[in-house]
């Protein structure tokens, strides 16, 4: 099966079977969406489970301001300690499982860190 331009397939292909995702078309249904991504149906359980958004549903909610605002930040809050903050590694394995994306995510972390630092309220 070709996956080039063909989104729905790639994201069964890739999510398919796991993070909750058994049902045929969860892989696309319960694909990455809100300010940080959540992904599979487990995460959308635990949003839901979270904020009693209907995100299982009704998984197009976390495409919307509010709910993506509302839902990402119930799931950090949850699922990353405090402890982690402060160490872009341990905050990557938190959400990501592992180190998957690590070198890019610590230059994006020091460049919000300058640009925090030089930052002067108007």
């Amino acid at each position: 099966m070709s996956y080039a331009r063909n989104p729905r397939a790639l994201a069964n292909r890739v999510y398919g079977g796991r993070m909750g995702n058994s049902a045929p078309d969860e892989g696309w249904r319960y694909r990455g969406r809100g300010l940080i991504q959540i992904t599979g149906r487990d995460n959308y359980a635990l949003a839901e489970q979270l904020t009693g958004m209907r995100l299982l549903d009704v998984p197009e909610l976390l495409c919307e301001p509010e709910p993506a605002l509302i839902a990402s930040a119930a799931w950090w809050e949850h699922s990353v300690p405090d402890t982690a903050l402060g160490d872009v590694r341990r905050v990557t394995r938190y959400v990501n499982g592992g180190d998957n994306g690590l070198a890019h995510r610590q230059q994006l972390t020091e460049r919000a860190i300058e640009a925090l630092q030089s930052w002067e309220p108007a």
